[in-house]
């Protein structure tokens, strides 16, 4: 296809579910959920730039479920993503991803 750019190299029956972004200057932050078809497997993120090449998905280390509804934001006073999550027993997590200097 001619102007798409697959930024995944899932297979089988893997699918991106719950994409977030936040844009970090000049580099788009892309957060997501992998799925097979019954089940969650992981979160991944990977950064876009301008010019449209990404890094590689990199698996977070922790079991991290998105809403369909929540949104990521970008702090400029403290050069870091902010997002939220729940868990199960009414638990809200507050995750906070620094940038590199």
């Amino acid at each position: 296809m001619k102007g798409v750019k697959w930024l995944t190299k899932l297979t089988g029956d893997e699918n991106v579910s719950r994409l977030k972004t936040a844009t970090l200057g000049n580099r788009i932050l892309v957060i997501f959920e992998v799925w097979n078809k019954t089940a969650y497997l992981n979160t991944q993120y990977l950064l876009v730039n301008s010019d449209g090449t990404a890094s590689e998905p990199v698996k977070l280390g922790v079991k991290l479920r998105f809403h369909k509804s929540d949104d990521v934001y970008w702090s400029e006073t403290s050069n870091s993503v902010v997002f939220y999550a729940g868990e199960k027993g009414k638990l809200l997590n507050r995750y906070e991803v620094k940038a590199a200097s």
